[in-house]
């Protein structure tokens, strides 16, 4: 069996083998997990739609679908859950069932963010290191078509030296919302125990 990290990353080059991460791996994000459930960027994010008044989320690159999952039923919001994974959108739909206010779907973000311009928010969540490759596509897609809408953006930032992959785009919490040509609306930051940096935006686009 692969180690399912080798899958995603091997030193600073992106593999994107994420099939193989989630047939090899039974929760590789740790969503399931009790620290994720309680953490203050998942708490920050259904607090922002809550106090925003928004009904409607596109989450790309959902996983197994937890955080979409918390915010069907913990906020007024309905959500689109997309990821590129067809065995993480099965999982995810054997493990939440069927809603009225969540759907899970096979696609990447551009399938996500074509096909729902009439929902409210887009929802990043610790997936943008992934979509490095496609950055200039993401902001000019986001600029066009989401203009006046919201995105929801949580991102870890890794101490010292673990950062390897994406040093030329950003490496810092800063760095990053100097990198997005919209209005900060709402920002939390968080320092973990292993001294990495969890943070949770969100910009008026």
């Amino acid at each position: 069996m692969s180690e399912w990290r080798d899958l995603v990353f091997v030193g600073d080059r992106l593999v994107g083998d994420f099939n193989g991460v989630y047939r090899d791996e039974l929760d590789p994000w740790g969503q399931g997990a009790v620290e994720t459930a309680l953490s203050p960027s998942r708490w920050f994010t259904m607090r922002n739609i809550r106090k925003h008044k928004l009904t409607s989320v596109v989450d790309v690159g959902c996983g197994h679908g937890h955080l979409a999952h918390a915010i069907s039923t913990q906020t007024p919001a309905w959500v689109a859950a997309y990821d590129i994974s067809g065995l993480a959108i099965n999982q995810a739909r054997l493990r939440f069932g069927a809603s009225s206010r969540l759907q899970f779907i096979e696609g990447d973000f551009t399938d996500a963010l074509y096909r729902h311009m009439d929902l409210d928010a887009v929802l990043l969540s610790e997936i943008t290191w992934y979509l490095l490759p496609r950055w200039e596509e993401l902001l000019n897609t986001l600029e066009r078509q989401w203009k006046g809408k919201y995105l929801l953006h949580n991102l870890s930032f890794y101490s010292g030296n673990k950062q390897k992959y994406g040093r030329e785009f950003f490496t810092t919490p800063r760095e990053f919302i100097e990198r997005c040509p919209w209005t900060l609306v709402e920002y939390m930051e968080s320092m973990l125990p292993c001294g990495d940096t969890e943070t949770s935006m969100m910009f008026r686009i």
